[in-house]
């Protein structure tokens, strides 16, 4: 089977996709602990949350 360039993996956007199925998982387990457990999460992270959606609302290159 051939492959076309349309076929080749956009190594950002896979990155980005990973990056935020792993929030998704993290914020799920945190969901089932008891909240004294959880440790405070670092205050960057919204940001970080808020820069890869943009990211992910882009069109790829």
């Amino acid at each position: 089977m051939a492959h076309s360039m349309d076929d080749e993996i956009d190594s950002e956007t896979l990155q980005a996709q990973m990056d935020l199925s792993m929030s998704f998982a993290h914020n799920l387990v945190t969901s089932w602990l008891q909240s004294t457990q959880v440790a405070q999460p670092h205050p960057g992270i919204s940001d970080a949350e808020r820069i890869l959606e943009e990211e992910l609302r882009r069109p790829p290159r």
